[in-house]
């Protein structure tokens, strides 16, 4: 954590390219719209510890080492965008990960321990949403329909409230995906954005999906919406403090990265006019020293307040 830390500093201080936006997403070229390769250089950050046979796991404080579907998702999905780069030794890694999510045949991806308010096993709209990306992408490498099946799957939860056991939660009466279900839904931008990425997929893939309607409401809710995480060309990294007094979690120079180059593909993606100027803000507040300090002192403010979950 302590590491994490200094490099978050150091990047209030120099700004930060992670999480660059990746071109070939179009009908006929698959790359992952985000630009994930950068882990796999800092494995040793990202993707450690690791189980017996080399699939990531993440250490969760008092939980311990857990699968995380989310990271089992970013390493595949930084893979597959190196192997549609031609290096071949991505192809073993990224079919590993996509047989782990095919192991859950209902598809869904349960976290197997408690965090927060979310009590195993729990799900999350920004893992059934990589997860749809992963398996859909494992079906064309492989032809195999079997990963296809699952993935249509894993959008189910994704159409279904929090009520009946899904990730959709609303915004004054409309759509939202949830990364964290339980508790207050603090909307939280980028597990919905990552969720809207697997939509998109799942609507290339199957035209007449249901995935349509939903992909359509949850954009229209964003772009209704989207100024309620602005901080003034920053990012807020959910809207809990529209109910905390104010105490905005303003996002760290990788978060307010990966907003801009997700909303700026989901806006462009959905036609979405007033998201990709929000997503264009964002981008140039990261190149602005001010705007970053101004960021890193809402986030200690807000981390006094509310210290880190460990």
């Amino acid at each position: 954590m302590a590491g994490r830390g200094i490099m978050d500093l150091v990047e209030y201080a120099t700004g930060t390219s992670r999480y660059g936006a990746c071109a070939g997403w179009s009908e006929n070229e698959w790359f992952y719209p985000v630009d994930l390769e950068f882990t796999l250089r800092q494995a040793g950050r990202y993707y450690e510890p690791r189980d017996a046979a080399g699939l990531p796991m993440r250490n969760y404080g008092d939980a311990g080492a857990r699968y995380s579907p989310s990271r089992v998702n970013a390493w595949a999905l930084a893979h597959w965008n190196r192997l549609q780069n031609g290096v071949a030794e991505s192809r073993p890694a990224f079919l590993q990960a996509a047989d782990w999510l095919r192991a859950s045949p209902n598809g869904r991806f349960d976290y197997e321990f408690d965090w927060g308010r979310n009590r195993a096993p729990w799900i999350s709209c920004l893992a059934q949403g990589e997860g749809a990306s992963v398996l859909l992408r494992a079906a064309m490498l492989s032809g195999d329909t079997g990963y296809s099946e699952v993935a249509l799957r894993a959008i189910e939860p994704l159409l279904e409230s929090i009520e009946q056991g899904g990730v959709q939660g609303a915004i004054d009466g409309n759509p939202f995906l949830e990364e964290y279900p339980a508790g207050d839904h603090p909307h939280v931008l980028n597990g919905c954005l990552y969720a809207m990425v697997g939509l998109l997929d799942v609507a290339r893939h199957d035209p007449g999906h249901s995935a349509h309607k939903l992909l359509k409401d949850v954009a229209a809710t964003l772009e209704l919406n989207i100024d309620r995480w602005d901080l003034g060309g920053w990012s807020s990294y959910d809207l809990s403090h529209e109910g905390n007094g104010g105490f905005a979690n303003a996002c760290t120079p990788a978060y307010q990265s990966l907003h801009s180059t997700l909303l700026g593909f989901v806006a462009r993606a959905c036609s979405l006019a007033r998201c990709e100027e929000v997503a264009d803000r964002w981008s140039r507040g990261r190149r602005q020293p001010l705007r970053r300090l101004r960021a890193l002192k809402m986030k200690i403010r807000y981390r006094r307040r509310f210290p880190a979950q460990t």
